[in-house]
């Protein structure tokens, strides 16, 4: 009897020890959100572009993402970081004055549109580091940027919404 009991005992506190572990790790949503995303997001407009700029360079080092502004016919951001963080990005360019509009007053980026948003890629993390400003004059050089950037996948399903 006093084996069954100590044996009774092991698989309780076995059962108690993996419901709790269970428990720390969190549902799938909270393991999505603490999980790292790539997101593109295609700008409407940069007219006051230093301002614009030292802006998403701030924005990107406070929410601890990794950022690649591309300027060019259809000027985009590619962010790498924790989902949250990103989707504070995102409402940060909508709700806050970012640029100039065409009559020179102060607008917010409610124009902007997310083309992509994935799980993050271990093969792009050492090609995508800290905020970097680059230039594109067409479409074959945005296209070796994304292929550089180990992308070429995901720059392939935005392709229809940047021709367009």
């Amino acid at each position: 009897m006093l084996l069954q009991l100590v044996e009774y005992l092991q698989q309780e506190c076995v059962e108690q020890t993996e419901d709790q572990t269970g428990e720390q790790d969190g549902t799938g949503e909270e393991k999505d959100n603490q999980q790292e995303w790539t997101a593109v997001l295609l700008l409407d407009h940069i007219r006051s572009q230093n301002r614009y700029i030292r802006l998403l360079e701030r924005w990107s080092q406070q929410l601890q993402l990794t950022c690649r502004l591309l300027l060019g016919h259809n000027p985009l951001i590619i962010l790498l970081g924790e989902r949250p963080n990103i989707k504070e990005f995102c409402h940060r360019l909508r709700t806050v004055k970012v640029d100039v509009d065409s009559s020179g007053k102060k607008c917010k980026e409610r124009m902007m549109k997310v083309l992509a948003e994935t799980p993050y890629s271990s093969l792009c993390q050492h090609s995508l580091q800290g905020f970097v400003v680059k230039d594109y004059k067409s479409l074959s050089e945005l296209t070796a940027v994304f292929e550089e950037l180990n992308l070429a996948e995901l720059y392939q399903q935005m392709l229809p919404t940047l021709s367009g």
